[in-house]
Parts: structure tokens; sequence; C-alpha cells
């Protein structure tokens, strides 16, 4: 147990049963691939998310905020396996990507990655939309955003200057809930789109019951979480300079 112990301080995850290779290596060779997807999923969620939420807040209780919200509401029903009915409507329906995924030699660039990354973003997306929402709905009836307009500072500076900007906690605490999450979620999609990220290697490895790379590759999912956490609380910091201040008191 001690010796296993150091061996995990010093980077040392194991071998695997199947491939013999260190885990570290397979994690090293896997890993690209997964944050590609990760970045991409979160960057796109964010884009979207926080657009139609902000245009839900300003359309409150007219149908664009109903629209949106309808939406939202059930993007955030999808389960992880809505990969399976995009894989069929996409690549069997409309034939326009490879079914067996990354691996295809005829497949491009866009092609491989437009699936999976549509996966993430028809959930993520919607927790972004539905906190941008009633985040700004709550900043936009202080008061400073009534000195705002009574200065006559125009719409679109009161509501990106102030509004959206007092309103950007929640929002990248839900950015970062997101980007943690899409490690998670990426095992089911890396599985059902065939991509050779660490999710895939993780399910493979479970089906081949190589214990040290299910181990390994769970730690290593685990401390991305730790980071992803700590980037978010840093974030903070960086948004609302109020933050930084209290901390130095």
């Amino acid at each position: 147990m001690v010796i296993a112990v150091k061996k995990f301080f010093t980077g040392d995850l194991g071998e695997s049963l199947s491939s013999h290779k260190k885990v570290t290596e397979l994690l090293k060779e896997r890993f690209p691939r997964t944050l590609e997807l990760v970045l991409w999923g979160m960057i796109l969620n964010s884009i979207l998310g926080i657009i139609w939420g902000v245009v839900a807040s300003v359309y409150r209780g007219r149908w664009p905020d109903y629209m949106i919200s309808g939406m939202s509401t059930i993007g955030m029903s999808l389960p992880s396996y809505v990969a399976i009915l995009v894989l069929v409507v996409l690549a069997v329906k409309l034939k326009l990507i490879p079914v067996i995924g990354i691996q295809s030699e005829n497949a491009n660039y866009f092609q491989t990655i437009v699936a999976p990354v549509l996966t993430m973003v028809l959930a993520g997306s919607a927790l972004t939309i539905r906190t941008t929402r009633s985040s700004m709905l709550e900043v936009m009836g202080e008061d400073f955003i009534r000195t705002a307009r009574a200065k006559g500072l125009s719409e679109k500076a009161v509501l990106f200057k102030h509004g959206l900007r007092n309103a950007a906690i929640p929002i990248a605490t839900i950015i970062g809930y997101n980007l943690a999450s899409s490690f998670g979620g990426s095992i089911v999609i890396e599985t059902v789109f065939n991509r050779p990220g660490i999710g895939k290697l993780l399910m493979d490895a479970v089906t081949k019951r190589d214990y040290p790379v299910v181990q390994g590759t769970a730690v290593f999912i685990a401390i991305l979480l730790i980071v992803v956490n700590l980037l978010t609380d840093v974030m903070y910091s960086i948004i609302d300079p109020r933050i930084r201040v209290q901390s130095d008191k």
C-alpha cells in the first residue's frame, strides 16, 4: 500500500494489463482528444448560453422569453445518451458525418467534431441560459441600473457594461460546473462517437477489466475536476475585484 502511494505521488499510475503500457502514457495519448472536445463544448456553451440568456431577460414575459425558456427546459431534461439520437440523425438519416467516428479516413475535422460538440451544447447551454436569465433579471432591478439609465447611458451600455458585468459571478459558476461535468459526460459521448479520448479509454478498460487503467483514469478525472473548481474560484477575483479586496483584508 505504501509503495502504491509513493508511486502515485511520483506520477506512476501503474501499467495496463491488456496493452502493457504505462497508464500515464495512455492518458497522455488520449487526453488531447478529450480536451479538444471539452473546450469546443465549453466555448459554444458559454457564447450561446449567455447570448440567449440575455435576450430572454430583455424580452421577459414576451414570446422570445417563452421560446428560449422552453428550449432550455427541454435541453436540461436531455440525458447524456441523447448522443445516440444525434448520431442517428446526423450519420444515418442525413449522412453528414461518418458512423464509425474519428478514425474514418474519409472524414474531415468538422465531420468528426460537430456531432459530439453538438451533444454537449444541447445540455450544457440550457443551464447557462437559465442562470444568465435569472442573474440578469436580478441585477437589472438594482438601484445602480436605474442610476445608469438616469445618467443617459444607452440601453446597450446599461445592459452589457453594468448589467452583464455584475451578473457574471453566477454565470462563471455555471460555466465552471459545465466544464467539470463535461469531463464526466465525455465517457458516454466518446463511446458513442468512437472518439479515442480518456472517456472511451475508461469504458474500454472497464470492459476488459483492466483495473490499473480504470483506477488511473478515475484519479486523473478527479484531479481535473479539482483543477477546474480551483480555476473557477480564481476567476471570481478577476471578474469581481471586490472579492479580491475582501480577501486581502
